[in-house]
């Protein structure tokens, strides 16, 4: 059996810990004759001091057969401070330290290195070393510095989203360790983009009943970080629109929906049973902006009609154009997800003259044995679809139809 000892339970494991160090003591000192700091038949040395990981090999009756002592590659190791040689002159490998991540993640948080230091409990020239040890390691700087005011440099932004997403995954695996150590239900890891977390995550999970795991983590991310995240593994499955890039990935579910249209309910459309593209010659269109995906098969279905909307309201989510259309400010086209699965009050959802099908389901891994819990999380999913989605049509995944915006209707 393989124990892992993390520093916050040294204490709860101590007994372990002092057999591991006897086992030191009888291989450095005993077999290879090593002159090694020793404490009572048991070597101990400074590193021990530094709070580290300890990976135990546990024998079939509990004895500690063989072990392994982690730390951080930036601060004080073995390689770096004892085995030197072994590098042959060339620079210690150094890697981000997780501590250092969280001085950065709480900066970006708060705004200021002080109210970094107080939401850590640290000082604050501690943290300031943090991050300037962090910004030497990335090799760029992170904050723009005025007095006790820090902005984060355009790199900053962009790290701060990859910083984020590590620490999400740090969090999985501890929850995935928790539920190894107690022999508890598995982990479910989700990605999905905002439409589909919103309008669907949450009553698929519902749908689940008994089967919920203990620990479950949704995280929500464009249709691009989706992928990576699936590609990575750092989720089980991703939930997104399609079309994407498949390279790599096994479709699980194939959903369709033709596009509706929302109005406010005081609004002269909302009497209509069906709502008339030609109604937009006279009003503002207000949709989604993103040209490479619904909004382009949107445009496309616009411009087939001859139509020119009078004025444009675009913006980067649905459920932001719903709100618009409630506001009077135009006419919305939007996905049926965010339609039916985020119900607002004060609009009417109409089905469009013309038809501009919605495509969106789930992937995983294709390298990855999909489990047991993450097929009953698509099943329920797809029952989700089918009870949430009026009209919701689905495909088989291995027979996958045209989804492409640029597809003929």
């Amino acid at each position: 059996m393989i124990q892992l000892i993390a520093p916050e339970f040294h204490n709860v494991f101590s007994e372990n810990i002092e057999a591991m160090q006897r086992l030191r003591y009888r291989v450095f000192n005993g077999r290879l004759g090593w002159d090694v700091s020793t404490h009572h038949g048991r070597e101990v040395d400074v590193f021990d001091g530094l709070k580290p990981h300890y990976l135990l090999l546990r024998g079939e009756h509990g004895s500690v057969d063989g072990c392994v002592r982690l730390l951080p590659s930036t601060g004080p190791n073995m390689l770096r401070n004892v085995f030197s040689e072994l590098l042959d002159g060339k620079e210690a490998p150094s890697q981000l330290d997780i501590r250092a991540l969280q001085a950065f993640l709480a900066a970006m948080s708060t705004g200021s290195i002080t109210g970094a230091a107080q939401l850590l409990g640290k000082s604050q020239p501690a943290v300031t070393r943090v991050v300037r040890e962090l910004e030497e390691a990335v090799g760029f700087q992170l904050f723009h510095r005025n007095g006790p005011r820090i902005s984060p440099t355009e790199r900053g932004l962009l790290f701060h989203e990859e910083a984020v997403r590590l620490m999400a995954g740090m969090r999985q695996i501890s929850s995935r360790a928790t539920a190894i150590r107690d022999n508890i239900a598995a982990s479910l890891d989700i990605v999905a983009t905002p439409t589909m977390s919103g309008g669907l995550i949450a009553p698929a999970l519902a749908r689940l009943g008994e089967a919920q795991p203990d620990f479950i983590n949704v995280q929500t991310m464009g249709a691009e970080h989706v992928v990576r995240s699936v590609h990575a593994r750092t989720a089980d499955i991703g939930v997104s629109s399609f079309p994407l890039d498949y390279a790599g990935l096994a479709i699980q579910a194939i959903c369709e929906r033709d596009c509706v249209g929302v109005v406010a309910q005081d609004d002269p459309l909302a009497r209509h049973s069906v709502l008339p593209l030609a109604s937009l010659a006279e009003r503002r269109l207000v949709t989604v902006g993103n040209a490479f995906r619904l909004r382009r098969a949107i445009d496309r279905a616009i411009s087939q009609a001859g139509i020119r909307p009078s004025s444009d309201f675009s913006t980067n989510t649905s459920l932001n154009a719903v709100m618009a259309a409630r506001a009077g400010l135009g006419v919305a086209i939007i996905d049926p997800v965010t339609a039916f699965g985020i119900p607002v009050q004060g609009v009417k959802v109409l089905p469009l003259d013309v038809k501009i099908p919605y495509f969106w389901g789930l992937f995983s891994d294709a390298a990855r044995v999909v489990s047991p819990l993450t097929r009953a999380f698509v099943d329920a999913f797809v029952q989700s679809c089918a009870a949430v989605i009026p009209d919701c049509r689905f495909h088989n995944p291995d027979d996958q139809p045209d989804m492409s915006p640029d597809r003929d209707h």
